[in-house]
């Protein structure tokens, strides 16, 4: 057997299964073997990846809210056409979901995913991304597995701390936890999550490329440490392997997108430029974020990768309004599921206890915001908008 921290870890035992699976040791006893073999080659995530929220019943129990969330993918999949999602974030209230909750959303996630199985290019083209973050080693791996075997395409793993008082964890018990991720599950695509106002764990930027560079399966780093654009261009200067071995995806609700994404035409000749000052042409791959409307984001990387930057930027600022009222500390997760509920994608905007719910100034003064970029316009917020939807609200 295999211990990690003192504890027998059985892979697969969230899964119903009829046996108990055990892990033997290997020549390296701090390795752990695992069965996770869906995928051939793990990939570098790039385009737009909503984390989508889990709605839940306004019920004694709260209970989760499955044909909801069903109809969220499904939206994201076939109307938006993204290139995947990510569920059991942060956004999607993990740690208010018991691990049996996760076990149910990924099954269902990876089931509505499935059903377009016969369809070769839905295959390869949207992905289930499941967020892991737990505060011990052994649950976060555990939780990977589990992912993986039912059928997750990628997993998005924080590194986390006791508590927000402990000590920062040290560089090589973060590695370590990666490494044995990546053996418990070395075909699954780990998306590293530096997301250090959530965490309280602040990674160096030499450390975040040591990772990239040293793990194979670590391929995608979702970037939400401040500045952004900073630590963007740092990670691209001190990186010392192919660049399109690896993306970067902005995240913290699209709210410095304009910045992550585009280069600024004016600036000199980057590509000649040593300097980690200096915005790289390509700063980040996509998006793996909340924001409510990813068409928006769909158009902005449309324009980026047309090379039409300042079109890019002038949508980016027109929604900027909406970015930000999305983003705020607080109720934004509850303005954020509100908005969800006014698409038509989920029966209620409920968040579970001891989150808080949207207020009532809150909940006008969002209304009034979507009728002055939507509904004046005559937008049906329900269907996925056209670009020239989007383009229209933003030249009016």
């Amino acid at each position: 057997m295999t211990k990690i921290r003192g504890k027998i870890y059985v892979p697969g035992r969230f899964l119903h299964s009829t046996t108990t699976r055990t892990v033997t040791s290997s020549k390296n006893s701090n390795k752990l073997p695992s069965p996770c073999q869906h995928q051939l080659h793990p990939k570098s995530l790039r385009g737009v990846y909503p984390v989508l929220i889990t709605p839940f019943n306004p019920d004694k129990r709260e209970s989760i809210d499955l044909d909801s969330f069903r109809k969220c993918l499904s939206f994201m999949k076939h109307e938006i056409k993204c290139q995947g999602v990510t569920i059991t974030g942060v956004l999607g209230e993990a740690n208010r979901l018991t691990d049996f909750e996760k076990q149910i959303l990924i099954q269902a996630a990876v089931e509505e995913n499935r059903k377009d199985s016969s369809s070769a290019p839905f295959k390869e083209q949207f992905d289930i991304c499941v967020g892991v973050a737990h505060s011990g080693t052994a649950a976060t791996i555990d939780l990977c597995q589990m992912a993986a075997e039912i059928g997750a395409d990628s997993v998005m793993v924080s590194p986390s701390k006791d508590s927000l008082s402990a000590p920062q964890p040290s560089e090589e018990s973060i590695v370590s936890l990666f490494e044995f991720i990546s053996d418990a599950c070395p075909a699954t695509t780990i998306v590293l999550q530096d997301l250090p106002s959530v965490s309280g764990v602040h990674m160096s930027m030499d450390l975040m490329v040591r990772m990239v560079t040293e793990i194979p399966q670590l391929t995608t780093v979702k970037l939400e440490s401040t500045p952004t654009i900073t630590r963007i261009a740092s990670f691209h200067a001190m990186s010392t392997i192919d660049r399109n071995s690896y993306s970067i995806l902005t995240g913290l609700g699209a709210l410095y997108a304009g910045f992550d994404l585009c280069h600024d035409p004016t600036t000199s000749d980057v590509s000649e430029s040593k300097s980690i000052d200096v915005v790289p042409i390509r700063p980040t791959d996509g998006f793996m974020t909340g924001f409510a409307f990813p068409e928006v984001l769909m158009e902005m990387m449309h324009f980026v990768n047309q090379h039409q930057y300042g079109e890019a930027r002038h949508l980016y600022q027109s929604y900027l309004p909406l970015i930000v009222l999305e983003q705020q500390p607080g109720e934004g997760l509850a303005l954020r599921k509100e908005i969800y509920r006014k698409r038509g994608l989920i029966a209620s905007s409920h968040v579970r206890q001891p989150g808080k719910n949207l207020s009532a100034t809150l909940r006008t003064t969002t209304e009034n915001l979507l009728e002055r970029l939507f509904a004046s316009r005559n937008v049906d917020i329900e269907k996925a908008m056209s670009s020239e939807q989007l383009v229209s609200c933003v030249n009016e």
